[in-house]
């Protein structure tokens, strides 16, 4: 029996040991960081990406010599939220599909052709009518690419136009719009074969996923949102309806107020004119 009790006694003791351990070791959690909603913050975009490069070297002779290439390939940018002026840098990286030496289609010797792009500028956003968001972004572009002949260096600017589809609260359809202009020809063909001008236009279609970077505004929402959104439609209606409404008791009130300043002039101008009036019958009397 004293056994018994001994064992039973250690095993509380040990119970009420475990549970001492335990929250000592709930007091030893690393409390969480608060999220900071004005911090800064970096959101990623991907996806596809088309070019067509021009490149013109101006003759006196004759006409112009023109090579244009396709490229095709992927890109990759980056943009920076919540800073007093937002940045973007964006890499794509090509395969020269097809190209033209005045329209006329040039095979390639080479299997081992690419070419990568970069841009980098600030960027400014817009919403239109909360259907989509609209980007500017003017910046520094740099080209490189590999033909059959040469290796091209290309550096100038460029402006980038964004179309933002935002489709879930984290989630966004990319449609990029790119020109270029290059000046400076930095490529080892910069002596032997001069460019006179050089310009690149593309576009890329992509994606964002972006928790930090939440959309205001979106397409799908779940069942909790769509309520809050019929929930906040219905107050819109609800206001605009009492506006409505205000602005109709104003016009009632302002007629009023005319109709009553005409009836008032109208009765001043009657009892003018009895006025004029009994003032020349006196005078008739007195002459």
């Amino acid at each position: 029996m004293i056994k018994i009790k001994q064992i039973f006694a250690a095993a509380v003791i040990s119970l009420f040991a475990l549970s001492g351990i335990y929250a000592e070791g709930e007091k030893l959690v690393k409390p969480q960081k608060p999220f900071d909603p004005e911090a800064p913050y970096a959101m990623h975009n991907w996806g596809f990406s088309f070019q067509r490069v021009t490149r013109i070297q101006k003759n006196t002779t004759r006409s112009n010599f023109v090579w244009k290439d396709d490229l095709v390939g992927a890109f990759y940018s980056c943009q920076t939220g919540n800073l007093p002026v937002d940045f973007l840098a964006r890499l794509a990286v090509f395969y020269p599909l097809h190209c033209e030496f005045n329209k006329v289609e040039q095979k390639a010797k080479q299997v081992i052709l690419y070419a990568f792009d970069v841009n980098i500028g600030p960027i400014w956003s817009i919403d239109i009518f909360e259907a989509f968001k609209l980007d500017l972004s003017p910046g520094i572009h740099y080209k490189y690419q590999i033909s059959d002949k040469f290796h091209h260096n290309d550096l100038g600017l460029c402006a980038v136009v964004t179309a933002e589809f935002p489709v879930t609260k984290t989630f966004s359809v990319l449609l990029n719009g790119e020109f270029a202009y290059d000046f400076f020809n930095l490529g080892t063909n910069a002596r032997m074969q001069k460019y006179d001008n050089m310009f690149t236009y593309g576009v890329d279609l992509g994606f964002r996923i972006s928790k930090r970077g939440a959309n205001k505004f979106y397409y799908v929402k779940n069942k909790t949102e769509r309520a809050e959104a019929k929930e906040k439609a219905k107050e819109r209606k609800e206001i605009a309806a009492e506006k409505k409404k205000e602005r109709k008791a104003a016009a009632i009130e302002k007629r009023e107020q005319n109709r009553q300043q005409k009836a008032e002039y109208k009765k001043a101008l009657k009892e003018y004119k009895e006025a004029k009036k009994a003032q020349r019958e006196a005078k008739k009397v007195k002459s």
